[in-house]
């Protein structure tokens, strides 16, 4: 099967307002390579991926996906746009039952922005589904930071696992097991769908204490600023977000997630699945009150917290060079080490939270 071009052009990211050189690693994630991978951790599977096209309607082509998942056949060079990486193309997974990820992607991301992660957790035992956000990726960003896609995100999370448990793949799925995994924007879809609920109110507070550069602000113009300010003058405060959980969720990796200008500690009381919390330790992008550590404190023993070295770009399979202060890893396909940290921390808190069982053959044993 060959896969449908995942970028065919890359129109203005929605939080296209980063400095250049963020853009161009955005752009860089998801067209940049390397060659074979070698694991410091040896893998318990190789990795096999296949493509699955999202849900058409009248107006929107549906959308390519990708789904990666443990595999005994060989991996072999392949690509997808100037992306090189191994992997055995249209295999057959494992035989058994396995632990699901529904991967969503940042703003102006598309099915490859996190490759190195799915493909790291395939190999260790998870099946993962790569999915693409309408109006919020690398071809159309239009509705990027948008109520509307704030809205739309955690229903698109949904409906992507109804449709993959509908699919070729749902023999192979383990739906007692299911994470919600996400970057920046999609580490928002994954707290909402794991019960945190997103509040319009919250960032109409947050965007009328911050300029329009912002990256939540960006569709935040000055028409807004002066119908909110005269909605609230005569007492109008109405929420426009609605809670999106997904009682399937059994646990949440939010890697680089915004904070306050989204969510209440009223609206995370919700939130009561095991959920690991991830950032930068130079975020560049989020600051406090509007990242990770807002999260955390409000979250208290309910997630853990950790950081690993590097920006909000951290958590994206860029190609190191692209990156300032990134040490690369030669021994892992030229991912930075502080994103095979940031994988291996993933996989330790995965398998405790979904409560992995090891394999007698160890076939599937976890890395941590």
């Amino acid at each position: 099967m060959r896969l449908i071009p995942i970028l065919p052009r890359l129109r203005s990211a929605s939080w296209a307002r980063l400095p250049s050189r963020i853009a161009a690693c955005l752009f860089a994630a998801c067209c940049t390579a390397g060659a074979h991978a070698v694991d410091a951790c040896a893998p318990a599977a190789n990795a096999g991926v296949s493509q699955l096209v999202g849900p058409a309607t009248p107006e929107v082509q549906g959308l390519p996906w990708l789904v990666w998942f443990p595999t005994a056949a060989p991996e072999q060079p392949m690509s997808e746009g100037r992306t090189r990486f191994n992997a055995a193309r249209d295999a057959a997974p494992l035989s058994g039952r396995h632990p699901l990820i529904v991967l969503s992607h940042g703003s102006g991301g598309t099915s490859m922005t996190h490759w190195r992660t799915a493909r790291y957790l395939a190999r260790r035992g998870y099946l993962v589904l790569a999915i693409v956000h309408q109006d919020d990726n690398a071809a159309v960003s239009s509705g990027s930071s948008t109520l509307a896609v704030w809205r739309a995100r955690p229903k698109e999370w949904s409906a992507a696992l109804d449709k993959l448990l509908a699919s070729r793949y749902a023999p192979f799925i383990d739906r007692q097991r299911i994470a919600a995994v996400g970057f920046s924007a999609g580490a928002y879809t994954a707290l909402a769908v794991g019960g945190a609920r997103p509040s319009s109110l919250a960032l109409d507070d947050y965007c009328l204490a911050h300029s329009q550069s912002d990256v939540l602000c960006i569709r935040y113009g000055a028409l807004r600023r002066v119908g909110v300010r005269i909605e609230r003058r005569f007492g109008v405060q109405d929420e426009s977000l609605d809670a999106s959980k997904d009682t399937r969720v059994r646990a949440v990796v939010a890697m680089a997630p915004p904070g306050a200008a989204l969510f209440t500690p009223q609206g995370l009381r919700g939130l009561d699945v095991p959920t690991l919390l991830m950032q930068g330790d130079h975020d560049e992008v989020l600051e406090y009150p509007n990242d990770a550590r807002y999260l955390a404190s409000v979250l208290g023993e309910r997630a853990e917290y950790r950081t690993v070295p590097g920006g909000h770009l951290t958590f994206v399979s860029i190609d190191p060079a692209l990156l300032r202060n990134a040490r690369p890893d030669a021994g892992a396909e030229n991912e930075t080490a502080a994103l095979r940290t940031a994988n291996e921390i993933a996989a330790a808190f995965l398998a405790r939270a979904l409560a992995i069982p090891q394999q007698p053959d160890s076939r599937l044993r976890k890395c941590s």
